[in-house]
């Protein structure tokens, strides 16, 4: 179907009748939602970006909610459309102020070292708020018509995204990301914990976060650790409920990068090595495809999506 051209002579509509993504509304498939995540992934509805995660009534100021302690670990429990209750465990970072950074010399190491090894931790509590680290170079944002240069974040707005991060992670995005992993997927994180950090500098600074685990055989794993990149979050805005970045800083912008989206892209890594479904031979645009799916990722690939399309007719 995805190869129909007389039937379906739109690309969207194709890559919809196929696969169930939808990259713009019913009936009108040139309109952007914001989500790819549609009627095969976690729901019988289109969802669009602001609702990938579910925030309760999504009004919610994220400023208000309650942290876990520091150095805890908290059970995250979470029950999906088809009744069945499950229950994972986070453990949180020993300080809410510390962030892991990756030395200029030493970009060899493996990130799972780094978070291991506390000489390579330091406290934003000792830096000035207005200082950076690696920071001064900004990064861009890619958009379907241009690219917007953004500010890099000071070390106070890290010390505050990490905050805001956690917040979300322990009242929300978390429990939300399971459970739409659940439906989607039919697979459970059920009794594994998730290890959450911070991170900035060198690797840090090229993903907007990264799960990694110490296996490398492809069994299940029982310890994986979540890392989110304080060079692209750290100028989280505190309040929004999805936890967005933009120009503006207060969440209106359409053009939003949500992490609780990529909270749930994260957690089907995470999941898929909590179960063993992560082969070492997978090819990464399964991998990465699947987790986009569930995260739904058009707002910054859709061109790449529709290209895709065409990838997928020359290879079958």
């Amino acid at each position: 179907m995805l190869g129909d051209k007389e039937t379906y002579p739109d690309s969207d509509t194709r890559l919809q009748k196929a696969t169930g993504m939808v990259l713009g509304k019913e009936g009108d498939f040139s309109a952007d939602t914001g989500a790819i995540t549609g009627y095969n992934a976690g729901g019988s509805t289109v969802k669009d970006a602001q609702w990938i995660v579910p925030e309760g009534d999504n009004t919610v100021d994220l400023s208000t909610l309650p942290l876990p302690e520091p150095g805890s670990t908290t059970p995250i429990t979470y029950t999906g459309n088809d009744g069945k209750s499950f229950t994972f465990y986070v453990k949180w970072p020993d300080s809410f102020t510390t962030a892991i950074y990756m030395p200029d010399d030493e970009n060899d190491i493996e990130p799972l070292n780094l978070i291991k090894d506390s000489r390579y931790h330091y406290d934003l509590d000792t830096l000035d708020p207005n200082g950076y680290y690696e920071m001064d170079t900004g990064f861009t944002i890619w958009d379907d018509s241009e690219s917007i240069k953004m500010p890099s974040p000071t070390f106070g707005q890290m010390k505050s995204a990490i905050t805001t991060s956690i917040k979300g992670l322990y009242n929300y995005w978390l429990r939300e990301s399971a459970k739409l992993d659940y439906d989607s997927l039919g697979l459970a994180l059920d009794g594994q914990t998730i290890e959450i950090a911070f991170g900035a500098g060198g690797h840090f600074n090229d993903v907007l976060a990264a799960t990694v685990n110490s296996r490398d055989d492809s069994l299940p794993e029982n310890h994986i650790y979540l890392t989110i990149s304080l060079f692209n979050y750290g100028k989280l805005n505190s309040i929004n409920p999805n936890g967005s970045i933009n120009l503006e800083g207060d969440g209106s912008n359409p053009d939003d990068l949500y992490l609780d989206r990529v909270i749930a892209h994260e957690m089907v890594h995470a999941v898929m090595l909590a179960t063993g479904t992560l082969k070492r031979n997978m090819p990464q645009f399964f991998t990465e495809g699947i987790a986009d799916l569930v995260q739904g990722d058009d707002d910054d690939n859709s061109e790449q999506i529709r290209r895709g399309i065409v990838i997928c007719r020359g290879y079958r």
